[in-house]
């Protein structure tokens, strides 16, 4: 009996590039910020993200409510999620994510991280929320599921 032949591991994906942008959120009360991140966030863009969520809310540059607006992000690995959690434990009930994608939702899901974070289904939304509000279920507001 032949030994069994290994299966080549499949060549590592070609990452996209992080691309981050911080501006106060626009229409927005003061004291909100964003953070919009598109491309991969992985291993090799995590300290980038981190780096971007620290410059937006810093004693420089305090801010009431940070947002990080991930519907451009293609993928999220468990690297990139250190920076969400160390900003969610920093800013605690001022930090919003806005318009994760599917692939993002799956790795909170998977990682019971979903109800850690509070959610804003869309950017110019923010401007409606209450000032301060508790982690719930993506997409819902606490007390109505």
């Amino acid at each position: 009996m032949a030994p069994a032949v290994p299966t080549p591991l499949p060549p590592p994906r070609p990452s996209a590039a992080l691309r981050l942008a911080t501006a106060p959120a626009q229409g927005s009360p003061s004291g909100w910020s964003l953070v919009r991140a598109s491309g991969d966030i992985d291993i090799s863009t995590a300290s980038a993200l981190d780096d971007a969520l620290l410059a937006a809310a810093t004693d420089e540059q305090p801010v009431r409510n940070l947002v990080l607006d991930l519907g451009a992000v293609t993928f999220l690995d468990c690297a990139g999620l250190r920076p969400l959690v160390a900003a969610r434990r920093r800013l605690t009930d001022r930090f919003w994510l806005a318009n994760p994608p599917p692939q993002v939702r799956r790795l909170l899901s998977l990682t019971g991280l979903t109800d850690a974070f509070a959610y804003v289904d869309d950017v110019p939304a923010i401007t409606l929320l209450p000032h301060h509000r508790s982690a719930g279920a993506l997409g819902t507001e606490p007390g109505s599921a």
